[in-house]
């Protein structure tokens, strides 16, 4: 009895271990996912639940077992979560829950990587129906690739994204606890062998191919260097004949030298021959007549100095001032140039600064399109931004008081996203666009006007 046991577990157990997927909610999960060359493994899933609806099934892959959030979202390795839809969802009700995710994974500090958040957003334009699956694969290195139904939708760098995307489901506001624990349950069920890079045995042999290119190279520098050496001893041998008669010209070449050295000395004494008959001719009687020479030349030049140096100080003088004046055109030219810039009629452009601050961006009641009106002041906008490149723009946005503060922070957020990815879609780069939620704002009167349904432009230069 004990032994027939025994083999029914063993057979449990093997079979689990070649079962090539987990099912849960009906949904199987791959034991496996490939990430470039290497073999990522399921940790483990759960199903997310919204109030009482079941909407997917996810499951993390990682390289080795872990169960810690922290070593999940922190860790700069290969790793992916895998989603399966189990019931439609609504896009925006999507969006809605990955921002919210976003907002608890950052502490609501979403600013830094708000324009990848609006990136990732954008993968969730389409509707989302059951059977479908979202892959998010991180690669370390390149950043953070969204797949859905196999298809790449985009591709985010920075390891502070994938931080607190990772953190959505794995921060201390998770999406779901029961699914955060789920997929840390550290539960790998694929042999160690197998999650080795697939990549590791072209990568030996392409090692072992460069040492023996290397050892070929040698050994050919090796043979080049002998065959010079055996050249050069050739030639120094064969330059032995010459040597004698080389020997013979520098014996003449010396003669010769010694003819000159001769002459030379002859001339010497002549010179000091004349040199004693010039001092008894000096009218000095205690000095030399070569004395009396060099101290003329020694009083010429010294007088001579003497004119050039208040020449060279006032030349030195003229420089310092010269280099004294240059800073101060330098910062009043960088003035005169900085005022330019800031008038009202900017170079390439009809367009005015104050037209970029003055001409607020309205918006309807519990709305987030763009109007007619609208989009031309944008138009606007962009033309400036193209012609002042330097310049970026804070948009500050309002909401008006009806509603809960969650609603009107979502609709400023949603109202700021329509101005940025209109401005983004013209050609303006998302980093010179910083969007700042106002919420509420009453109107004067306490009515709800379109005054405190806007988005409001502030340049920083």
């Amino acid at each position: 009895m004990l032994k027939k046991l025994v083999v029914t577990v063993l057979a449990v157990l093997l079979a689990a271990s070649l079962c090539p997927a987990r099912t849960i909610e009906d949904v199987d999960l791959p034991e496996t996912m490939e990430i470039g060359d290497k073999t990522v493994a399921l940790n483990g899933g759960g199903v997310r639940k919204s109030m009482y609806l079941k909407t997917y099934v996810g499951g993390l892959y990682v390289r080795e077992a872990k169960t810690g959030a922290d070593e999940v979202i922190n860790a700069d390795e290969p790793m992916a979560i895998r989603l399966h839809m189990i019931e439609d969802v609504g896009q925006q009700t999507m969006k809605t829950a990955i921002h919210n995710g976003f907002r608890g994974a950052t502490g609501d500090n979403i600013e830094p990587i708000e324009s990848e958040i609006d990136t990732f957003m954008e993968c969730f334009s389409d509707p989302i129906k059951k059977g479908e699956v979202f892959e998010f694969i991180y690669h370390t290195n390149q950043g953070t690739q969204i797949y859905k139904q196999g298809e790449l939708r985009s591709t985010i760098e920075g390891l502070e994204f994938k931080k607190a995307m990772f953190g959505i489901w794995f921060s201390d506001k998770p999406a779901d606890e029961k699914l955060k624990e789920g997929m840390l349950a550290g539960d790998i069920r694929v042999s160690p062998e197998k999650l080795k890079p697939e990549g590791e045995t072209v990568v030996a042999t392409a090692e072992k191919s460069a040492e023996e290119k290397a050892a070929a190279e040698k050994e050919a520098a090796d043979k080049a260097r002998a065959a010079e050496e055996k050249a050069v001893a050739a030639a120094e041998k064969k330059s032995d004949a010459p040597a004698a008669e080389s020997g013979a010209e520098a014996k003449a070449a010396g003669e010769t030298a010694a003819a000159a050295g001769a002459a030379a000395g002859k001339a010497a004494a002549g010179k000091k021959k004349d040199q004693q008959v010039a001092v008894k001719k000096s009218p000095e009687k205690n000095l030399p007549a070569s004395a009396t020479v060099q101290e003329a030349a020694a009083e010429e030049t010294a007088a001579r100095s003497k004119t050039e140096k208040p020449e060279k100080e006032k030349a030195g003088e003229k420089a310092e001032a010269a280099a004294e004046k240059q800073p101060a055109e330098k910062a009043e030219k960088q003035a005169e140039e900085k005022a330019a810039q800031k008038e009202q009629k900017e170079p390439g452009t009809s367009v005015t600064r104050a037209q970029v601050v003055e001409e607020d961006i309205y918006f309807d009641v519990n709305d987030a399109s763009l109007s007619d009106q609208a989009l031309d002041r944008l138009a606007r906008k962009k033309e400036w931004l193209s012609a002042n490149p330097d310049a970026s723009v804070y948009v500050e946005v309002y909401c008006d008081y009806r509603g809960s503060e969650d609603y009107n922070t979502w609709l400023a957020h949603k109202r700021g996203r329509s101005v940025k990815m209109y401005l983004v879609n013209e050609g303006v780069a998302p980093a010179r666009i910083r969007v700042k939620i106002r919420g509420q704002e009453k109107s004067s009167v306490g009515e709800n006007t379109e005054k405190s349904r806007r988005a409001h432009f502030e340049i920083r230069d």
